[in-house]
């Protein structure tokens, strides 16, 4: 259960013969003594890579979701987390079913990966790190904004990531009182590139409070 895919895992030869890929235990329960992780505590499975960060519980005023559990996933750093992934993982907020443990996204872009890699820098999602709930029932996420990865810098003694500054944003998701949700921005602008879980389609939508 807590194994990683095949395909981003790095190929390792033993005398010129390649080995099966496979993640194995770092402790030794035998030997130690120690009792083996039950996999069916783990509450969700996030994707690997997507990096799960800070976490909230619905009120009850959020209906059939209540007591249901938004992750925020900060999204990965390839390649220098992992040099064989070849599609984003992360960057959205799911929601996770404590009847289901299946972790579905709630708030993302409609394209895979954050907005400023889809010529939709401060429009969408970037890299969201944290989700409260408000007094007011809301849902409102802190977003870290762009964190690019950037191995050339290695070279120069600095760490291989850029942070370019004023790219962050609070977002706060909310229940429409109309039939029909919309996705925007405060000021009325219109964020195209957010999309809402198809479960939620009708009934929230998107406002920005800040950057």
């Amino acid at each position: 259960k807590f194994d990683s895919p095949d395909s981003l895992q790095a190929p390792y030869f033993i005398d010129d013969r390649a080995q099966p890929k496979g993640l194995a235990p770092v402790i030794d329960h035998e030997a130690s003594g120690l009792a083996v992780a039950d996999p069916s505590l783990v509450y969700g499975r996030h994707g690997f890579n997507s990096s799960p960060s800070k976490l909230a519980v619905a009120p009850e005023s959020w209906a059939e979701f209540a007591g249901q559990v938004f992750v925020a996933e900060w999204g990965d750093l390839a390649p220098n987390t992992n040099p064989l992934r070849d599609q984003p993982e992360g960057y959205q907020v799911v929601r996770i079913n404590p009847e289901t443990g299946l972790a579905e996204p709630f708030v993302y872009n409609i394209a895979a990966g954050p907005a400023s890699r889809q010529e939709a820098r401060l429009a969408g999602i970037e890299r969201p790190i944290d989700v409260k709930f408000g007094p007011d029932g809301a849902m409102y996420i802190v977003d870290y904004g762009i964190a690019n990865v950037n191995p050339a810098r290695a070279a120069e003694g600095q760490v291989p990531y850029e942070f370019p500054p004023e790219t962050g944003a609070v977002w706060r998701v909310f229940q429409t009182d109309g039939d029909a949700a919309g996705l925007g921005q405060e000021g009325g602008g219109i964020a195209t590139s957010i999309s809402i879980g198809a479960a939620v389609a009708e009934t929230r939508r998107w406002a920005t409070l800040g950057r």
